[in-house]
């Protein structure tokens, strides 16, 4: 039987499963069994040749995106733009006069995966800064999420969508499985240990209720790889990296229950060594309460509102926002 999470936030994993041609997004802890699975269809995928990344991948551009499973109640429909964002329109590269633009980025969280579209903080965000009077300036959100990025692949996002767009500021959504994994190392360890297992060996786990026993596995060896320290550096070099592709303002938030200490101290380092890069450090209050969540853990409507009006309020606070 499937597990999920109520209290506190999950943490996401992507993995590949090839003999059903699946791509799927595991929610763990490294203190808990596997707690639910969001499972999407790959052929709905781009696996992109051209990057640097063996396994980097983006929804395919022009689509009604669905998932097989996502553990919820209720499967949605995510609008695919043209440039392969979850917009229900399409943005000029050409920023328009007047026009003060900001890209968010992060993983599912960002994305919002289980609200329907045009009711994300990036949707919500939008409407309410273009609600303010602000001398005929009109403001522009982009959402640049998806679900199962690390922060290696939110990067090659920001790099190869984001760029173009021009933007003033960049929101970027950081969370602890963002940091905790490398998809570079997991997801072909994942698919291989996948492909190794025999269908008798399979089965055991399935009777234990582990369905996806090859992601625990690969966990395993990747912990192997990757200590603490080597994770650091390579998680490090790779926030870094934003800054040869982004030249705007900058800020990272996250959640006050999920980001460990050790990875503020990374975050702050960012912020410190870098102009007009600023973190709004640890959301709380009643954008983490059950009742501003889906049951596996991300923010339903309400708690994407919650976190618009945060981004909203803290915008103003450090008047980032240039009425033009």
């Amino acid at each position: 039987m499937r597990k999920r999470i109520i209290l506190g936030l999950v943490l996401v994993q992507l993995g590949l499963v090839g003999a059903l041609g699946f791509s799927i997004y595991q929610k763990y802890q490294t203190s808990q069994k596997v707690l639910s699975i969001t499972v999407l269809n790959k052929n709905d995928l781009s696996f992109i040749k051209d990057s640097s990344l063996k396994y980097f991948y983006e929804p395919k551009p022009d689509q009604e995106y669905q998932p097989a499973s996502n553990g919820l109640a209720e499967l949605l429909k995510y609008h695919i733009n043209s440039d392969t964002l979850r917009e229900t329109r399409d943005y000029t590269e050409t920023k328009p006069n007047q026009t003060f633009r900001i890209l968010t980025l992060g993983d599912s969280f960002a994305f919002g995966l289980g609200v329907p579209d045009g009711t994300t903080w990036s949707d919500k965000l939008e409407t309410a800064l273009n609600s303010i009077s602000c001398a005929g300036t009109k403001f522009e959100v982009i959402n640049l999420g998806f679900p199962g990025y690390d922060i290696q692949y939110e990067v090659e996002r920001m790099k190869r969508r984001g760029v173009k767009y021009h933007a003033d500021l960049l929101i970027w959504l950081v969370k602890q499985n963002d940091f905790d994994n490398i998809n570079e190392f997991l997801i072909p360890t994942r698919e291989n240990i996948q492909q190794s297992m025999s269908n008798a060996e399979k089965e055991s786990y399935f009777k234990q209720g582990n369905f996806y026993p090859w992601t625990l596995k690969a966990l395993g060896e990747f912990r192997k790889v990757y200590p603490p320290d080597k994770i650091t550096a390579y998680q490090r070099g790779a926030l870094n990296s934003v800054s040869d592709y982004f030249k705007g303002k900058i800020i990272f938030f996250d959640f006050k229950s999920d980001l460990s200490n050790s990875w503020r101290g990374v975050v702050n380092e960012f912020v410190k060594s870098h102009y007009e890069a600023y973190f709004l450090d640890g959301l709380e209050g009643e954008v983490m309460n059950t009742s501003s969540r889906l049951t596996d853990g991300h923010p339903n409507e309400k708690g994407h509102a919650l976190i618009s009006q945060a981004l909203k309020d803290y915008l103003s606070s450090k008047s980032l926002i240039s009425c033009r």
